[in-house]
Protein backbone atom coordinates (compact mmCIF):
# COMPACT_ATOMS: atom_id res chain seq x y z
CA UNK A 1 0.00 0.00 0.00
CA UNK A 2 1.52 3.82 -0.76
CA UNK A 3 2.34 5.64 1.53
CA UNK A 4 -0.13 8.56 0.64
CA UNK A 5 -3.15 5.51 0.53
CA UNK A 6 -1.76 4.42 4.17
CA UNK A 7 -1.83 7.57 5.60
CA UNK A 8 -5.07 8.78 4.22
CA UNK A 9 -6.66 6.28 5.85
CA UNK A 10 -5.00 6.42 9.02
CA UNK A 11 -5.56 10.48 9.44
CA UNK A 12 -9.17 9.75 8.38
CA UNK A 13 -9.32 7.27 11.34
CA UNK A 14 -7.61 9.50 13.53
CA UNK A 15 -10.04 12.50 12.38
CA UNK A 16 -12.67 10.10 13.13
CA UNK A 17 -11.48 9.88 16.61
CA UNK A 18 -10.68 13.13 17.72
CA UNK A 19 -14.28 13.96 18.39
CA UNK A 20 -14.35 11.02 20.04
CA UNK A 21 -11.82 11.62 22.26
CA UNK A 22 -12.94 15.27 23.18
CA UNK A 23 -16.45 14.49 23.93
CA UNK A 24 -14.79 11.62 26.56
CA UNK A 25 -12.79 14.74 27.79
CA UNK A 26 -15.99 17.06 28.06
CA UNK A 27 -18.10 14.51 29.23
CA UNK A 28 -15.62 14.12 32.15
CA UNK A 29 -14.36 17.53 33.02
CA UNK A 30 -18.32 18.82 33.04
CA UNK A 31 -19.31 15.62 35.35
CA UNK A 32 -16.55 15.62 37.64
CA UNK A 33 -14.95 19.13 37.76
CA UNK A 34 -11.46 19.67 37.98
CA UNK A 35 -10.78 17.58 40.77
CA UNK A 36 -12.34 14.71 39.17
CA UNK A 37 -10.37 15.18 35.88
CA UNK A 38 -6.93 15.83 37.99
CA UNK A 39 -7.82 11.84 39.28
CA UNK A 40 -8.57 10.27 35.93
CA UNK A 41 -5.30 12.26 34.55
CA UNK A 42 -2.88 11.12 37.11
CA UNK A 43 -4.04 7.80 36.98
CA UNK A 44 -3.59 7.82 33.00
CA UNK A 45 -0.31 8.62 33.61
CA UNK A 46 0.60 5.59 35.73
CA UNK A 47 -1.12 3.82 33.07
CA UNK A 48 0.99 5.14 30.23
CA UNK A 49 4.41 4.88 32.86
CA UNK A 50 3.95 1.32 33.09
CA UNK A 51 2.89 1.02 29.51
CA UNK A 52 6.31 2.93 28.76
CA UNK A 53 8.21 0.81 31.28
CA UNK A 54 7.00 -2.65 30.59
CA UNK A 55 7.58 -3.32 26.98
CA UNK A 56 10.87 -3.40 26.60
CA UNK A 57 10.71 -1.95 23.15
CA UNK A 58 8.48 -5.19 22.07
CA UNK A 59 5.92 -2.39 20.58
CA UNK A 60 8.71 -2.03 18.10
CA UNK A 61 10.34 -4.37 17.86
CA UNK A 62 7.55 -6.99 16.43
CA UNK A 63 7.21 -3.93 13.60
CA UNK A 64 11.07 -3.95 12.08
CA UNK A 65 11.40 -7.70 12.54
CA UNK A 66 8.22 -8.64 11.08
CA UNK A 67 9.06 -6.22 8.45
CA UNK A 68 12.60 -7.57 7.78
CA UNK A 69 12.08 -10.73 8.60
CA UNK A 70 8.26 -11.79 7.77
CA UNK A 71 8.82 -15.50 6.93
CA UNK A 72 9.71 -15.75 10.92
CA UNK A 73 6.15 -14.96 11.90
CA UNK A 74 4.79 -17.46 13.82
CA UNK A 75 8.14 -16.67 16.68
CA UNK A 76 8.11 -13.36 16.46
CA UNK A 77 3.61 -13.17 17.46
CA UNK A 78 3.96 -16.18 19.85
CA UNK A 79 7.22 -14.46 21.53
CA UNK A 80 5.28 -10.87 21.46
CA UNK A 81 2.27 -12.12 22.85
CA UNK A 82 4.03 -14.22 25.70
CA UNK A 83 6.00 -10.74 26.67
CA UNK A 84 2.73 -8.45 26.49
CA UNK A 85 0.87 -10.83 28.83
CA UNK A 86 4.13 -10.95 30.78
CA UNK A 87 5.20 -7.69 31.01
CA UNK A 88 1.78 -6.21 31.72
CA UNK A 89 1.58 -7.95 35.25
CA UNK A 90 5.23 -6.92 36.17
CA UNK A 91 4.57 -3.71 35.24
CA UNK A 92 1.37 -3.58 37.11
CA UNK A 93 2.81 -5.14 40.20
CA UNK A 94 5.71 -2.82 40.45
CA UNK A 95 3.97 0.34 39.99
CA UNK A 96 0.98 -1.69 42.64
CA UNK A 97 3.78 -2.01 44.87
CA UNK A 98 5.47 2.01 44.68
CA UNK A 99 2.60 3.53 45.46
CA UNK A 100 1.75 1.32 48.41
CA UNK A 101 5.20 2.38 49.71
CA UNK A 102 4.98 6.38 48.63
CA UNK A 103 1.54 6.57 48.99
CA UNK A 104 1.18 10.39 49.66
CA UNK A 105 4.59 11.43 47.20
CA UNK A 106 2.58 8.96 44.15
CA UNK A 107 -1.40 9.74 44.67
CA UNK A 108 -1.94 12.69 46.78
CA UNK A 109 -5.36 11.75 48.17
CA UNK A 110 -6.23 9.49 45.20
CA UNK A 111 -7.35 6.24 46.77
CA UNK A 112 -4.96 3.35 46.16
CA UNK A 113 -7.80 0.90 45.58
CA UNK A 114 -8.62 2.91 42.26
CA UNK A 115 -4.90 2.87 41.17
CA UNK A 116 -5.11 -1.35 41.80
CA UNK A 117 -8.47 -0.80 39.08
CA UNK A 118 -6.57 1.10 36.09
CA UNK A 119 -3.96 -1.22 36.68
CA UNK A 120 -5.85 -4.32 36.06
CA UNK A 121 -6.08 -3.77 32.87
CA UNK A 122 -2.72 -3.19 31.80
CA UNK A 123 -1.83 -7.09 30.26
CA UNK A 124 -4.54 -6.41 27.99
CA UNK A 125 -3.85 -3.08 27.50
CA UNK A 126 -0.41 -4.23 26.52
CA UNK A 127 -1.35 -6.70 24.26
CA UNK A 128 -3.16 -3.96 22.40
CA UNK A 129 -0.82 -2.27 22.17
CA UNK A 130 1.85 -4.90 20.43
CA UNK A 131 -0.40 -6.71 18.02
CA UNK A 132 -1.51 -3.38 16.35
CA UNK A 133 2.36 -3.46 15.84
CA UNK A 134 1.51 -6.90 13.88
CA UNK A 135 -0.67 -5.29 12.12
CA UNK A 136 1.04 -2.14 10.78
CA UNK A 137 3.96 -4.76 9.90
CA UNK A 138 2.13 -6.57 8.16
CA UNK A 139 0.30 -3.50 6.31
CA UNK A 140 -2.95 -4.02 7.82
CA UNK A 141 -3.74 -0.27 7.77
CA UNK A 142 -7.25 -0.27 7.73
CA UNK A 143 -7.40 -2.87 10.64
CA UNK A 144 -4.71 -1.60 12.55
CA UNK A 145 -6.88 2.06 12.80
CA UNK A 146 -10.10 -0.20 13.64
CA UNK A 147 -8.94 -1.39 16.87
CA UNK A 148 -7.70 1.84 18.31
CA UNK A 149 -11.43 3.50 17.08
CA UNK A 150 -13.22 0.81 18.90
CA UNK A 151 -11.37 1.25 22.02
CA UNK A 152 -12.07 4.92 21.63
CA UNK A 153 -15.77 4.68 20.92
CA UNK A 154 -16.08 1.70 23.64
CA UNK A 155 -14.75 4.19 26.16
CA UNK A 156 -17.25 7.12 25.32
CA UNK A 157 -19.93 5.17 25.16
CA UNK A 158 -18.72 3.56 28.86
CA UNK A 159 -18.62 7.30 29.98
CA UNK A 160 -21.90 8.38 28.67
CA UNK A 161 -23.99 5.95 30.04
CA UNK A 162 -22.02 5.94 33.29
CA UNK A 163 -21.68 9.67 34.11
CA UNK A 164 -24.37 11.38 31.90
CA UNK A 165 -27.55 8.47 32.11
CA UNK A 166 -26.97 7.01 35.31
CA UNK A 167 -25.10 10.09 36.80
CA UNK A 168 -21.84 7.86 38.91
CA UNK A 169 -19.28 9.61 40.23
CA UNK A 170 -14.84 9.07 39.38
CA UNK A 171 -15.30 5.59 40.46
CA UNK A 172 -17.59 4.70 38.17
CA UNK A 173 -15.28 6.39 35.06
CA UNK A 174 -12.18 4.59 36.60
CA UNK A 175 -14.12 1.37 36.12
CA UNK A 176 -15.22 1.93 32.52
CA UNK A 177 -11.89 2.98 31.35
CA UNK A 178 -10.55 -0.15 32.76
CA UNK A 179 -12.86 -2.44 31.32
CA UNK A 180 -12.53 -1.24 28.01
CA UNK A 181 -8.76 -1.77 28.34
CA UNK A 182 -10.04 -5.13 28.85
CA UNK A 183 -11.88 -5.27 25.78
CA UNK A 184 -9.21 -3.53 23.78
CA UNK A 185 -7.06 -6.17 24.41
CA UNK A 186 -9.49 -8.68 23.53
CA UNK A 187 -10.73 -7.35 19.95
CA UNK A 188 -6.39 -6.63 19.22
CA UNK A 189 -6.40 -10.04 19.52
CA UNK A 190 -9.62 -11.40 17.43
CA UNK A 191 -8.45 -8.94 14.86
CA UNK A 192 -4.63 -10.01 14.57
CA UNK A 193 -5.43 -13.86 15.24
CA UNK A 194 -8.29 -13.98 11.95
CA UNK A 195 -5.50 -13.40 9.19
CA UNK A 196 -2.59 -14.60 11.73
CA UNK A 197 -1.96 -17.95 12.76
CA UNK A 198 -2.42 -18.30 16.43
CA UNK A 199 0.85 -18.95 17.91
CA UNK A 200 1.46 -18.38 22.27
CA UNK A 201 4.58 -20.07 22.06
CA UNK A 202 7.51 -17.72 22.74
CA UNK A 203 10.88 -18.89 21.64
CA UNK A 204 14.10 -17.86 23.27
CA UNK A 205 15.94 -17.15 20.56
CA UNK A 206 13.13 -14.77 18.97
CA UNK A 207 13.18 -12.55 22.47
CA UNK A 208 16.67 -12.26 22.59
CA UNK A 209 17.53 -10.29 19.33
CA UNK A 210 13.92 -8.75 19.98
CA UNK A 211 15.05 -7.75 23.15
CA UNK A 212 18.61 -6.57 22.03
CA UNK A 213 17.05 -4.31 19.34
CA UNK A 214 14.23 -3.21 21.92
CA UNK A 215 16.07 -2.05 24.90
CA UNK A 216 17.26 0.82 23.40
CA UNK A 217 13.89 1.67 21.66
CA UNK A 218 12.82 0.93 25.43
CA UNK A 219 15.47 3.50 26.93
CA UNK A 220 14.90 6.31 24.50
CA UNK A 221 10.97 5.97 24.79
CA UNK A 222 10.92 6.24 28.54
CA UNK A 223 12.68 9.03 28.73
CA UNK A 224 10.60 10.78 25.87
CA UNK A 225 7.69 9.95 27.89
CA UNK A 226 8.81 11.35 30.70
CA UNK A 227 10.34 15.08 29.15
CA UNK A 228 6.75 15.84 28.54
CA UNK A 229 4.64 14.04 30.75
CA UNK A 230 5.88 14.04 34.03
CA UNK A 231 4.74 17.58 34.49
CA UNK A 232 1.56 15.87 35.69
CA UNK A 233 2.94 14.47 38.72
CA UNK A 234 4.93 16.99 39.66
CA UNK A 235 1.95 19.74 39.59
CA UNK A 236 0.04 17.19 41.18
CA UNK A 237 2.67 16.72 43.97
CA UNK A 238 3.29 20.78 44.51
CA UNK A 239 -0.32 22.54 43.01
CA UNK A 240 -2.72 19.49 43.99
CA UNK A 241 -5.39 17.65 41.83
CA UNK A 242 -7.14 20.43 40.66
CA UNK A 243 -4.04 22.13 39.10
CA UNK A 244 -3.26 18.72 37.77
CA UNK A 245 -7.22 18.84 36.04
CA UNK A 246 -6.72 21.73 34.43
CA UNK A 247 -3.13 21.09 33.09
CA UNK A 248 -4.42 17.96 31.81
CA UNK A 249 -7.27 19.59 30.25
CA UNK A 250 -4.31 21.67 28.13
CA UNK A 251 -2.16 19.45 27.92
CA UNK A 252 -4.91 17.18 26.10
CA UNK A 253 -5.76 19.50 23.33
CA UNK A 254 -2.14 20.92 22.42
CA UNK A 255 -1.30 16.49 22.10
CA UNK A 256 -4.68 16.63 20.07
CA UNK A 257 -2.80 18.34 17.26
CA UNK A 258 0.54 15.86 17.71
CA UNK A 259 -1.55 12.86 16.57
CA UNK A 260 -1.00 14.30 12.91
CA UNK A 261 3.26 13.66 13.27
CA UNK A 262 2.79 10.11 15.50
CA UNK A 263 0.51 9.04 12.69
CA UNK A 264 3.20 9.66 9.92
CA UNK A 265 6.22 8.87 11.92
CA UNK A 266 4.16 5.05 12.74
CA UNK A 267 3.52 4.83 8.90
CA UNK A 268 7.33 5.96 8.22
CA UNK A 269 9.13 3.55 10.62
CA UNK A 270 8.17 -0.03 8.34
CA UNK A 271 9.03 1.82 5.32
CA UNK A 272 12.38 2.43 6.69
CA UNK A 273 12.99 -0.88 8.43
CA UNK A 274 12.39 -2.81 4.92
CA UNK A 275 14.55 -0.87 3.58
CA UNK A 276 18.19 -0.73 5.37
CA UNK A 277 19.86 1.63 2.41
CA UNK A 278 17.16 4.22 2.48
CA UNK A 279 18.98 7.68 1.53
CA UNK A 280 16.51 9.92 3.99
CA UNK A 281 15.06 12.26 1.91
CA UNK A 282 11.56 10.63 2.36
CA UNK A 283 12.42 11.75 6.07
CA UNK A 284 13.40 14.80 5.14
CA UNK A 285 10.53 15.89 3.16
CA UNK A 286 8.35 14.52 5.37
CA UNK A 287 10.17 16.58 8.07
CA UNK A 288 9.48 19.54 6.22
CA UNK A 289 6.11 18.88 4.89
CA UNK A 290 5.11 18.42 8.69
CA UNK A 291 6.83 21.55 9.94
CA UNK A 292 4.48 23.71 7.73
CA UNK A 293 1.32 21.60 8.91
CA UNK A 294 2.51 21.80 12.46
CA UNK A 295 3.16 25.37 12.30
CA UNK A 296 -0.33 25.96 11.21
CA UNK A 297 -2.44 23.88 13.72
CA UNK A 298 -0.20 25.37 16.45
CA UNK A 299 -1.10 29.07 15.36
CA UNK A 300 -4.36 27.87 15.04
CA UNK A 301 -4.95 26.13 19.01
CA UNK A 302 -2.98 29.33 19.41
CA UNK A 303 -5.90 31.65 18.52
CA UNK A 304 -8.82 29.59 19.49
CA UNK A 305 -7.46 28.01 22.61
CA UNK A 306 -9.94 30.30 24.79
CA UNK A 307 -13.21 29.68 23.23
CA UNK A 308 -12.54 26.06 22.83
CA UNK A 309 -11.75 25.26 26.52
CA UNK A 310 -14.35 27.73 27.51
CA UNK A 311 -16.95 26.54 25.40
CA UNK A 312 -16.36 22.85 25.84
CA UNK A 313 -14.62 22.76 29.16
CA UNK A 314 -16.49 25.18 31.57
CA UNK A 315 -15.08 28.99 33.11
CA UNK A 316 -13.78 26.50 35.84
CA UNK A 317 -10.99 25.44 33.48
CA UNK A 318 -10.66 28.90 31.50
CA UNK A 319 -6.73 28.79 32.96
CA UNK A 320 -5.88 26.52 30.55
CA UNK A 321 -5.90 28.78 27.69
CA UNK A 322 -2.23 30.10 28.67
CA UNK A 323 -1.00 27.06 29.71
CA UNK A 324 -1.63 25.59 26.02
CA UNK A 325 0.13 28.27 24.56
CA UNK A 326 2.81 27.57 26.36
CA UNK A 327 2.45 24.04 25.42
CA UNK A 328 2.14 24.53 21.56
CA UNK A 329 6.32 24.87 21.00
CA UNK A 330 6.97 22.23 22.68
CA UNK A 331 4.12 20.44 20.42
CA UNK A 332 5.61 22.00 17.57
CA UNK A 333 9.13 20.77 18.14
CA UNK A 334 8.03 17.45 19.73
CA UNK A 335 6.05 16.49 16.63
CA UNK A 336 9.33 16.91 14.41
CA UNK A 337 11.69 14.92 16.78
CA UNK A 338 9.06 12.17 16.33
CA UNK A 339 9.42 12.45 12.46
CA UNK A 340 13.27 11.81 12.92
CA UNK A 341 12.91 9.20 15.81
CA UNK A 342 11.10 7.22 13.37
CA UNK A 343 13.77 7.39 10.59
CA UNK A 344 16.37 6.05 13.67
CA UNK A 345 14.55 3.65 14.79
CA UNK A 346 13.79 1.84 11.38
CA UNK A 347 18.05 2.47 11.04
CA UNK A 348 18.59 0.38 14.26
CA UNK A 349 18.47 2.69 16.88
CA UNK A 350 21.42 4.69 17.62
CA UNK A 351 22.64 5.66 20.95
CA UNK A 352 22.35 9.10 20.40
CA UNK A 353 18.67 8.17 20.48
CA UNK A 354 19.18 7.49 24.63
CA UNK A 355 21.43 10.37 25.62
CA UNK A 356 19.60 13.16 23.78
CA UNK A 357 16.09 12.68 25.74
CA UNK A 358 18.38 11.70 28.93
CA UNK A 359 19.73 14.85 28.44
CA UNK A 360 16.16 16.81 28.10
CA UNK A 361 14.81 15.19 31.14
CA UNK A 362 17.94 16.22 32.99
CA UNK A 363 17.38 20.10 31.37
CA UNK A 364 13.54 19.91 32.27
CA UNK A 365 13.56 18.30 35.79
CA UNK A 366 16.05 21.51 36.66
CA UNK A 367 13.99 24.41 35.11
CA UNK A 368 10.59 22.63 36.58
CA UNK A 369 11.95 22.50 39.96
CA UNK A 370 12.56 26.61 39.74
CA UNK A 371 9.36 27.45 37.68
CA UNK A 372 6.48 25.05 38.70
CA UNK A 373 6.76 26.34 42.56
CA UNK A 374 6.64 30.01 41.17
CA UNK A 375 4.34 30.02 37.88
CA UNK A 376 2.17 26.90 38.67
CA UNK A 377 0.46 24.63 35.47
CA UNK A 378 2.28 27.44 33.08
CA UNK A 379 5.81 26.97 35.05
CA UNK A 380 5.27 23.32 34.06
CA UNK A 381 4.47 24.16 30.73
CA UNK A 382 7.12 26.19 29.79
CA UNK A 383 9.78 23.55 31.19
CA UNK A 384 8.35 20.90 28.96
CA UNK A 385 8.71 23.40 25.75
CA UNK A 386 11.80 23.72 26.65
CA UNK A 387 12.97 20.10 27.15
CA UNK A 388 11.37 19.51 23.42
CA UNK A 389 13.05 21.98 21.65
CA UNK A 390 16.78 21.11 22.77
CA UNK A 391 15.52 17.65 21.93
CA UNK A 392 15.09 19.14 18.28
CA UNK A 393 17.93 20.82 17.80
CA UNK A 394 20.28 17.42 19.13
CA UNK A 395 17.95 15.15 16.89
CA UNK A 396 18.61 17.31 13.89
CA UNK A 397 22.34 17.23 14.24
CA UNK A 398 22.24 13.12 15.02
CA UNK A 399 19.89 12.54 12.15
CA UNK A 400 21.68 14.71 9.99
CA UNK A 401 24.82 12.50 10.40
CA UNK A 402 23.07 9.41 9.69
CA UNK A 403 21.66 10.12 6.57
CA UNK A 404 24.71 12.10 5.98
CA UNK A 405 22.38 15.18 5.03
CA UNK A 406 22.82 18.63 5.58
CA UNK A 407 20.36 20.35 8.37
CA UNK A 408 19.69 23.39 5.82
CA UNK A 409 18.54 20.38 3.13
CA UNK A 410 16.36 18.89 5.91
CA UNK A 411 14.64 21.90 7.01
CA UNK A 412 14.35 24.39 4.54
CA UNK A 413 10.69 23.71 2.59
CA UNK A 414 10.94 23.14 -1.04
CA UNK A 415 8.30 24.17 -3.95
CA UNK A 416 7.24 20.29 -4.75
CA UNK A 417 7.31 18.92 -1.00
CA UNK A 418 3.21 18.75 -1.40
CA UNK A 419 3.10 17.37 -4.63
CA UNK A 420 1.54 14.08 -4.18
CA UNK A 421 3.55 10.94 -5.76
Amino acid sequence: MRFVHSASITLLARGLALPIGIASSVIIARTLGPEGRGILALLAVYQGLAIQFGTVGFNASVTYFLSREPQLHRPIIGTTVSTAIVAGVISGVLIALAAGVFPTALLGSVSYGWLLISLAALPFMFLQQFLQNVLLARQRIVAYNGVDLSNRSLQLAALAVLLLWIGEGALAAVWAISVVGVLSGVIAMGTTFYREPVSLRPDGATFKRMTTYGLRLYAASVLMFLVFRVQVVLVNAVAGESAAGIYAVAFQLADLIYLLPVTLGTLLFPRISMNARDDGQTTARLFRVTMVAMLLLCGAMAMGAEWIITRLYGESFADATETIQWLLPGVFTLSLVTILNNDLTGRGIPWGMVVIPAIALLFVGSLSSVLIPGLGINGAAMSASAGNCLMLFLTLRLFSRRADLRISTIVLPRRDDFRIR
